[in-house]
């Protein structure tokens, strides 16, 4: 029985990636699945007194030491804790151990930052307690969302294993979805391909 060359090799190749990839994102699930449980229980942890930063500490409360050389806070979008949408300031500090982000507070404007009823952040070295998560992107590797806020600003929202997404499982089916309909395709092709002989 002859097969078409080309395509039976691609079909040959493409199958097997993509059932494989399918496999791979279903070992994802269960990471990240992991992951989430490993976060939820750390945010219930109590307060951790000037540790070091390192990803094992993510989504814990932990209370630092940090030195905000830089008064002037960089507006993001963010939400308070009542989840409304608007900006969350972040200050560049040193956490004696390298660079972190401060999330000083939430504003719902962008200038938010300059209507402070007092000045902040206090000059030298000052205790921060907040919940630590990984920035992602450019810039210090670890955010710490402070639990407190200068007027008028309030807290923003502490960081939530809801806000991670665990989209692996539809990703497997969908490369499994793939595999299958590119089998469909090529059997329908070799079917023609033959009654073209």
């Amino acid at each position: 029985m002859r097969l078409p060359l080309l395509p039976t090799l691609m079909v040959a190749v493409m199958v097997p990636v993509m059932i494989g990839l399918g496999f791979w994102q279903l070992h994802r699930a269960d990471w990240k699945a992991d992951l989430l449980v490993r976060l939820e229980a750390q945010a219930k942890l109590p307060v951790l007194e000037n540790s070091g930063l390192s990803d094992d500490l993510e989504f814990r409360r932990i209370r630092l030491i940090v030195d905000c050389p830089d008064p002037f806070a960089k507006g993001r979008s963010g939400k308070n804790a009542a989840g409304k949408v608007g900006f969350s300031m972040l200050l560049l500090c040193d956490a004696g151990t390298g660079p972190i982000l401060v999330d000083a507070g939430w504003s719902d404007r962008p200038d938010g930052w300059t209507k402070l009823a007092a000045p902040w952040p206090p000059k030298g070295a000052f205790a921060v307690t907040g919940t630590l998560v990984r920035t992602g992107g450019e810039g210090p590797r670890y955010t710490l969302v402070s639990e407190a806020a200068p007027a008028p600003l309030v807290p923003s929202a502490p960081p939530s294993s809801e806000d991670i997404p665990n989209n692996h499982m539809a990703y497997a089916v969908q490369w499994f979805a793939f595999a299958a309909t590119l089998g469909i395709i090529y059997a329908v092709y070799v079917s023609r391909f033959r009654r073209g002989k």
